[in-house]
C-alpha cells in the first residue's frame, strides 16, 4: 500500500514540476540573455 501511496505523491509532484518548468525555465533564460548580453 505504502507503494502506492508513494507513486501517487510522485505522480503529484512531477504534474505541479512539468506546470512550473516553462514559467522558471523563462525566467533562468531571461537570466542568463542578461548576463550574457555585452554591455554597451
Amino acid at each position: 500500500m505504502t507503494g502506492v501511496v508513494s507513486t501517487t505523491i510522485l505522480m503529484g509532484v512531477v504534474q505541479q514540476l512539468l506546470r512550473e518548468y516553462p514559467l522558471n525555465r523563462r525566467r533562468i533564460l531571461l537570466r542568463m540573455m542578461q548576463k550574457g548580453t555585452p554591455r554597451k
